[in-house]
């Protein structure tokens, strides 16, 4: 019986899962440090809205350095007022500020920087996954928070 229950408990203990966390590449570790990377997105993900599919809606958040130029549409409530200068969606170049990569959950990593443009200030979250996944959350002064998922890029030769 004692033979029993130790080649069962053997048995389940050799059986049991183990937890690899995978971690980013070093080609996108790199990417994130040298900030020359861009991020296009496949889903919208409006506050108290269903998730909105953007394939082939042209769309990205590109950084250059200090660098950011942002094309993105937007479905969502725009606060106190503002105008939206002739653009629906999120679109402006400018200069980033406080960018700061972090370790994230389960080998992610996450990026938070800030920008501005006019009078309107925006607050980025990107969490980047293993595998280059990308979840960006985007806070705004003037419009109701946004977020959006697709996956990360090296940017073209050509920028």
């Amino acid at each position: 019986m004692k033979k029993l229950i130790v080649m069962l408990s053997l048995f389940i203990i050799g059986c049991g899962s183990s937890k690899t966390i995978t971690t980013i590449s070093e080609e996108d570790l790199s990417l994130l440090e040298s900030k020359q990377f861009m991020i296009n997105n496949e889903w919208l993900l409006p506050m108290g809205a269903g998730q909105i599919n953007l394939i082939g809606n042209p769309n990205h958040i590109q950084i250059k350095n200090d660098s950011l130029d942002v094309y993105l549409p937007y479905f969502g409530v725009r606060q106190f007022g503002g105008s939206y200068n002739g653009e629906a969606g999120i679109k402006f170049s400018g200069v980033m500020t406080d960018y700061h990569v972090n370790e994230g959950k389960k080998g992610a990593k996450m990026i938070q920087f800030s920008s501005k443009d006019g009078t309107e200030n925006f607050k980025f979250s990107i969490t980047i996954y293993p595998e280059g996944k990308t979840l960006t959350q985007i806070i705004s002064t003037s419009r109701d928070n946004v977020s959006y998922r697709g996956y990360l890029e090296k940017l073209p030769e050509d920028l």
